[in-house]
């Protein structure tokens, strides 16, 4: 396994086909650092990671690349995005 940090991998390589070899903590991918992930379904894994620049944190979601032949997923994929950056409460930073 690959130190913390030293895993580089590309957007354009099969993150989900293969989550255990590509995907771990301290994977950086672009300007995010993979922190732990925190979910996984049908729709794809989600991790929460460190955006670099910025010093924030983030959520990030990776989907199969098959979903982009199902329109309805990919309805439901961007009615979910739009939700989650409409959510105001005194909790939730503003980006």
């Amino acid at each position: 396994m690959a130190e913390p940090g030293k895993n580089r991998v590309t957007l354009g390589d099969s993150l989900l086909n293969e989550p255990a070899k590509l995907l771990e903590s301290g994977t950086v991918l672009g300007k995010y650092r993979l922190i732990k992930q925190i979910g996984r379904g049908g729709m794809g894994v989600v991790w929460s990671a460190e955006e670099k620049a910025a010093e924030r944190k983030v959520v990030l979601k990776f989907v199969p690349h098959e979903v982009k032949n199902f329109e309805s997923a990919v309805a439901q994929l961007k009615a979910s995005f739009k939700k989650i950056h409409e959510l105001q409460h005194q909790h939730i930073c503003p980006k």
